[in-house]
């Protein structure tokens, strides 16, 4: 993130004001004191950099893949559900094998939960994929 901001020349206090976020969220993600990090923090810093959510998660290339409307939250449903299947799993079983609880796999699953970026991690080392997988297009 710090890289993309400097390529954008903003200071922290400026991508803050343009992002509509916090300074001090913002500066905990930069600086890994963030805990807890949701798809929806991920989603308006993606927006404000013009980048699509899976430029944020994987190491810098160019050229990266821009923004688009598409929904994340959606993309990474329809993957874990593909995934899942694929592996002949019940969401009991991705939930065991990625140390969450069953309901969290399926309010993801269903797109009515906004999941942290560690319950992604979890999910998506589960099933052998890098999180920013989650998040191809079909």
């Amino acid at each position: 993130m710090r890289t993309l901001r400097a390529e954008s020349s903003w200071s922290t206090r400026a991508f803050a004001e343009h992002a509509g976020l916090s300074l001090s969220t913002l500066y905990g993600i930069e600086h890994g004191t963030q805990t807890t990090v949701r798809l929806s923090t991920v989603l308006t810093v993606a927006k404000a950099f013009g980048v699509h959510v899976s430029a944020l998660l994987t190491p810098i290339t160019k050229p990266r893949r821009p923004w688009t409307d598409e929904e994340p939250l959606e993309l990474a449903a329809s993957a874990l559900i593909l995934l899942r299947q694929a592996k002949g799993w019940t969401q009991e079983e991705l939930a065991t094998h990625a140390g969450v609880a069953r309901d969290i796999v399926a309010k993801i699953e269903r797109g009515s939960r906004n999941p942290t970026l560690e319950v992604l991690d979890r999910l998506a080392a589960a099933l052998e994929v890098r999180t920013a997988d989650l998040f191809a297009s079909p």
